[in-house]
């Protein structure tokens, strides 16, 4: 589930959202369903942001500025052993587990990564 930041939804809508070009293109390729948040509805947004909030709480708060190889050694081993293993609030599961439990129907990942194009519009001036 996505909010409805324009990077991703030109359009928000109850029934029919419309989705950004490019995101649609990635999300087509990559194979993943588009989404968006239901507008206007600030409790669905909570449920989307929660996680962000609990590595901003539990993983990067008081931490240092360190190199990205490192920071992403730290975060794995953070997950396998914190978060990873926690008892989430609302599903009451490991969500480690859960996701190893769900690993088994994912499919993989495309044989070539999705090539992101760049569109620049040009605006004549008026006459």
């Amino acid at each position: 589930m996505t909010d409805n930041l324009k990077a991703a939804v030109v359009r928000a809508c109850w029934t029919e959202p419309e989705a950004q070009q490019s995101y649609r293109e990635c999300a087509e390729h990559y194979g993943f369903l588009i989404g968006p948040c239901i507008p206007y509805t600030p409790q669905h947004k909570g449920k989307v942001e929660s996680g962000v909030h609990y590595v901003q709480r539990n993983f990067m708060g008081g931490r240092e500025p360190t190199p990205l190889p490192q920071a992403n050694r730290d975060v794995l081993r953070w997950v396998q052993t914190t978060a990873g293993m926690r008892l989430h609030g609302t599903t009451h599961e490991r969500p480690l587990l859960r996701f190893d439990l769900e690993r088994a129907v994912l499919r993989p990942l495309p044989a070539t990564p999705y090539d992101l194009v760049e569109k620049e519009v040009h605006i004549e001036p008026s006459v």
